[in-house]
């Protein structure tokens, strides 16, 4: 029995060691030494006391280990900033959440959890959406520009720029960015379309493009297009919250054909995100 205990004792030093993992019993060295005990000079009464103790030994000894308590209180944030290691189900419910803090409006009812009959190329835009916002693929400076537009768009505001100094911006637009490739025709359809020269440029300056279409205006990233105004549609004008920089739109703002009132209502109502 004694040869049996050691031998378990010897596979879970073992295996402690191959994990490289404490190994802690104070009764194992006992245990090994009794097995070297010579009792053949102990009577009855001696040799009983010697077995009584070496059998007060032989339990199982398991190796203590500290409790551990897991909970899900991060889960969904790293899921969020995770998005690879999640299923497509999981990141569904993700990505509403995403739209709606970050006042997206996605064509659907108010709820990120209700049973809303939606196509696949709708969730498609959902989810890839919410992935070029957690990798910063569309950061909130572009967020930012293209929610003012949307602004204007809503209060049939003009960009406050002649077709001359239109000229000269779109030329230092594409001197600027190597991978602009608009004409200036389409510079031109962006202004009309209520997009300053500030918002195209903080566009491009995140590696990000636009394609102008007769369907409209499509915001280009590496994982997808959006088409604006309908993919990619805001509720309110965002601002990032760490930052809370309200000089970009105020900058982009000034661009605008806005009386002083305007601006201050739109500045006001900004929503940190």
């Amino acid at each position: 029995m004694i040869n049996t205990k050691i031998s378990k004792i010897s596979d879970i030093i073992l295996k402690q060691l191959h994990y490289n993992s404490p190994y802690k019993c104070n009764e194992d060295l006992p245990v090994i030494l009794l097995k070297y005990a010579n009792t053949e000079c102990y009577n009855k009464k001696e040799l009983k006391k010697y077995n009584d103790l070496l059998n007060s030994y032989l339990f199982d000894c398991k190796v203590p280990y500290r409790e551990i308590t897991i909970n899900n209180d991060k889960r969904e944030e790293w899921e969020k900033n995770n998005p690879g290691c999640v299923s497509r189900k999981q990141w569904e419910k993700i990505a509403y959440k995403i739209c709606y803090e970050y006042k997206l409006d996605i064509l659907i009812e108010d709820s990120p959890v209700c049973d809303v009959e939606i196509s696949t190329e709708q969730m498609d835009n959902i989810c890839n959406i919410a992935f070029d916002i957690t990798r910063n693929i569309i950061d909130c400076q572009v967020l930012t520009a293209i929610s003012v537009q949307q602004k204007m768009c809503d209060l049939n505001i003009t960009v406050e720029r002649s077709k001359e100094e239109c000229v000269l911006d779109y030329k230092i637009l594409i001197e600027k960015y190597n991978s602009c490739d608009l004409s200036l025709k389409e510079y031109i359809t962006l202004i009309d379309e209520k997009f300053s020269f500030e918002i195209i440029s903080a566009i491009y300056d995140k590696n990000l493009s636009l394609e102008v279409t007769s369907q409209g205006v499509y915001l280009t990233s590496p994982v997808s297009k959006y088409l604006i105004g309908r993919d990619l549609r805001f509720k309110e004008v965002i601002v990032d919250s760490t930052t809370k920089d309200i000089v970009f739109p105020e900058n982009i703002l000034s661009e605008y054909n806005i009386t002083n009132k305007q601006m201050k209502n739109i500045l006001n109502e900004i929503y940190f995100v």
